[in-house]
């Protein structure tokens, strides 16, 4: 499979080989049956060199259509992060959040990892974008030791999809100066055919092409940038030592 194809092919060109364990909206996954030599083999057995548990949904879709409240599932939500945080401190892997979207939610749900044993610097909040117009709430929230994850970066803005690039941009200098550069991690979302080039979007290189510059353009020098898009990264993704 590609799964297969894509492990071989970065081994012979000498390429980390990350994987990806977790659940993100539908089935309760248990993380706590995800033994050592799954994480770090994957399934197709093939070593991996980097793993994040997740992309975990923390506040589930009802049927499909509506986004119910954190506290409104709070059993299944509590035992979904416990078993990530448990998965975690025994494997060494990082887990990465598909974080709740209230501000209380977002500290609720760190509790409980804190509670399973996760070590809250090896934490990602991904989705964090809207949070940009809220610098105070996000330093209350990397003085916890997680990452902030800016990762729908280059999205079109239209009447269902509102753009927080601007913001972000505009953020990230704030956190640098707080002393937070080493907890920032950027991507992009592309999960619809209209986030492609050919069909409108902003593509898989926006970051590099367009984000990056504007940052350069902020203020934020060449080293952060490295900080940011390099040392982040490998540092979060490479495994750590399970407890």
């Amino acid at each position: 499979g590609g799964g297969r194809l894509r492990a071989r092919a970065a081994r012979r060109r000498g390429v980390l080989r990350p994987a990806l364990q977790g659940v993100h909206q539908h089935a309760l996954l248990d993380l706590q049956r995800v033994g050592a030599g799954e994480v770090r083999f994957g399934p197709y057995g093939e070593a991996a060199d980097l793993l994040v548990l997740g992309q975990l949904a923390i506040g589930a879709r009802d049927d499909g259509r509506r986004l119910l409240r954190f506290l409104q599932q709070e059993h299944r939500v509590h035992l979904r992060v416990l078993a990530a945080a448990q998965a975690s401190r025994t494997t060494g892997a990082a887990i990465s959040f598909h974080s709740p979207p209230l501000y209380d939610e977002k500290h609720k749900m760190l509790d409980i990892a804190a509670e399973g044993g996760a070590d809250l610097t090896r934490v990602v909040l991904g989705h964090s974008d809207h949070m940009a117009q809220d610098v105070t709430f996000m330093l209350e929230l990397l003085e916890r030791g997680v990452y902030i994850e800016f990762d729908v970066l280059g999205r079109v803005v239209t009447s269902l999809s509102p753009g927080y690039d601007a913001i972000v941009s505009s953020a990230i200098p704030r956190l640098i100066e707080a002393g937070y550069g080493n907890r920032i991690l950027l991507s992009q979302d592309v999960c619809w055919k209209v986030h492609l080039k050919r069909y409108g979007g902003t593509g898989y290189s926006f970051v590099l092409e367009k984000f990056l510059p504007h940052l350069l353009d902020n203020g934020v020098t060449e080293a952060r940038i490295n900080e940011i898009m390099v040392e982040n990264p490998k540092r979060v993704l490479t495994f750590g030592e399970p407890k």
